[in-house]
């Protein structure tokens, strides 16, 4: 991820990849709820080991898209549900609001 410049792009349902310079490089992700769809993702980061974590709002998840592209969930919903509940990220449940200003807690 050094050297980069990933942005949730919230209406296209996408995330994409820049240079620092702001030249577009890639896109990926459509709308829906499958792996590797998003429905309006709200916050980026990069972990340690070039690792996208991705806030996927209206989803109700958090997502990791490893290096070769592989999606996985690390918490909230897989089934497109939200709902509150506080636990371990296999248990969790998520609300809309703010999803994006959790995604330093799954950084480590």
């Amino acid at each position: 991820g050094a050297g980069f410049l990933y942005v949730a792009d919230f209406y296209n349902h996408r995330i994409q990849k820049l240079t620092l310079e702001g030249e577009f490089l890639a896109s990926f992700g459509s709308q829906g709820e499958l792996p590797g769809q998003f429905n309006h993702p709200t916050g980026v980061a990069v972990d340690p080991e070039g690792n996208l974590i991705i806030g996927d709002t209206s989803n109700y998840r958090v997502v990791k898209r490893a290096r070769d592209g592989t999606m996985t969930t690390l918490a909230g919903s897989v089934d497109g549900s939200s709902g509150f509940n506080d636990g371990p990220a296999s248990e969790a449940l998520f609300d809309a609001s703010l999803l994006g200003a959790l995604l330093p807690g799954f950084i480590k």
